[in-house]
């Protein structure tokens, strides 16, 4: 299985693909298996996502979390389960039939030791979730027949388990599109008291630098306001990882050069809301993004940047900017990219890609008990 993000270089180089999934025709040996060069590139993309995780996954160790999957019978996400298990990152709960899922269980060889299986169905407790699920968006719509008929939704079964407190976080999506985890994410869970919105970030994994996107995957045109939140919710996210924030607002501005366009105008406001929100927060902008992470050029240019060139978190003026930024590292600039992470819910919920492998599921889970971890006093 490959580390986080590793499948997303399958796409970006065909050698690498076949490097890791055999030839095509099964007559031949793997392509590339005798070329040292590549081997070492595929060596340091798998230990670049371990330097990354493994201090999560110890963490995760010492505080076990109880992580609802809903996707309960998918083969990947079983033995995901049972990894999880073995190594004490979680308690899994696997949601789904119990026969269908023992019955997966065991044509594939896995043991679901510490692992718990939730059924969704009727019943007397489905009946008073469904209830609270109704009572709590009846004035959005919401009748009490559509109640029960969107709790039989596995994502959502999970999230109204969440806002009861009877697990920690849900891990989702592998089977469904991103936005069919996000909703009835904001629909049940809701924002976290001092979130304005939602955003979703990557961590994009360098030779010997890290750094962590905002917002890739969910506010398409932010305006001011939203802009200032999503840069606290990466700032945060960098956090969670044991970095120190330093914000840089992008733009095609340096420090004011176009400041009556529009478009800079709303980042300078933004830096004004989350310097009056978040007074400790290092953030300096708006500047180019060259400007954000070379030193050289951020020192002999603008001497007076708080950030000096040193950014490890980068906030994209949209969403487009920031989904091909990180899509072009991601493919051409050889970096991993660790996500979607999901940041600014009130419980923690995170959606995996759907071709994501066993130790993708394995390290988004120890990512996401490291958020938990983050909240608690």
């Amino acid at each position: 299985d490959l580390p986080l993000g590793a499948q997303q270089h399958r796409r970006a180089d065909p050698l690498i693909r076949q490097l890791l999934c055999g030839p095509q025709d099964p007559g031949q040996g793997a392509i590339g298996e005798d070329d040292p060069l590549l081997v070492q590139r595929l060596e340091r993309l798998i230990e670049r996502s371990k330097e990354v995780i493994r201090p999560l996954m110890n963490r995760a160790r010492l505080n076990q979390k109880r992580i609802i999957f809903p996707d309960g019978t998918l083969p990947r996400i079983l033995r995901a389960a049972q990894q999880l298990a073995d190594e004490g990152i979680c308690t899994p709960v696997l949601l789904g039939t119990e026969w269908k899922i023992r019955q997966r269980a065991h044509m594939h060889n896995i043991v679901l030791n510490g692992v718990e299986i939730v059924e969704v169905q009727d019943g007397e407790r489905f009946d008073e979730m469904a209830n609270e699920l109704w009572t709590l968006r009846q004035r959005r719509g919401l009748s009490k027949q559509a109640a029960r008929h969107m709790l039989r939704g596995h994502t959502t079964y999970g999230c109204m388990m969440l806002r009861r407190g009877e697990a920690d976080a849900l891990v989702g999506g592998i089977a469904t599109p991103y936005a069919d985890t996000i909703r009835p994410a904001l629909q049940v869970v809701g924002l976290a008291p001092d979130a304005r919105v939602i955003s979703g970030a990557y961590v994009m994994l360098f030779e010997g630098r890290r750094l962590f996107f905002g917002d890739c995957t969910v506010n398409i045109r932010p305006d001011a306001e939203t802009l200032a939140q999503i840069a606290i919710n990466t700032a945060r996210l960098a956090g969670t990882f044991g970095e120190v924030p330093r914000v840089a607002m992008l733009s095609y501005s340096d420090f004011g050069e176009q400041r009556d366009t529009p478009q800079v105008k709303i980042i300078r406001e933004a830096i004004q809301i989350v310097r009056r929100l978040d007074p400790e927060l290092q953030i300096d902008g708006e500047m180019q993004a060259d400007t954000a992470v070379d030193p050289d050029k951020a020192n002999n240019d603008f001497p007076f940047s708080s950030i000096g060139g040193n950014a490890n978190v980068l906030i994209f003026p949209n969403l487009s900017s920031a989904n091909i930024a990180y899509k072009l590292l991601r493919e051409l600039g050889g970096a991993t990219a660790v996500g979607p992470i999901i940041i600014g819910l009130d419980r923690i919920v995170n959606a995996i890609a759907v071709g994501s492998t066993v130790a993708d599921i394995v390290n988004m889970t120890a990512i996401t008990v490291n958020q938990v971890l983050e909240r608690e006093p």
